[in-house]
């Protein structure tokens, strides 16, 4: 399932897990300050950036971004990742759709 998010990035709903990716004003990506009426410049301008902010979570609540980040990026967890390149994006897209829900997997 897609769904829009505040005109400005998009929520992927796969495997029972929600990969919100933003890219508009106040994201952390390089529309971080360019500041304009959301629905304005979603309409006039095409929202376009080359780097998003992904934040995962467990459509129960839990939130697994930085499970995501220490298993494929080898970085320091986090709830939310900025600046990710669209390869960093797909990896949280593919992560999301084989992550195992099984107990004690994880």
């Amino acid at each position: 399932m897609f769904k829009i998010h505040q005109c400005k990035g998009f929520h992927f709903i796969v495997n029972n897990i929600t990969v919100s990716v933003q890219f508009g004003y106040g994201n952390y990506c390089a529309n971080y300050n360019n500041f304009e009426p959301v629905d304005k410049r979603a309409i006039e301008m095409k929202v376009q950036s080359p780097d998003a902010e992904i934040a995962i979570w467990l459509n129960g609540g839990e939130w697994i971004t930085g499970q995501f980040m220490s298993e494929v990026l080898n970085e320091e967890p986090d709830d939310v990742r900025g600046h990710c390149t669209p390869e960093v994006v797909l990896k949280a897209l593919n992560w999301a759709n084989n992550y195992p829900h099984e107990e004690g997997l994880r």
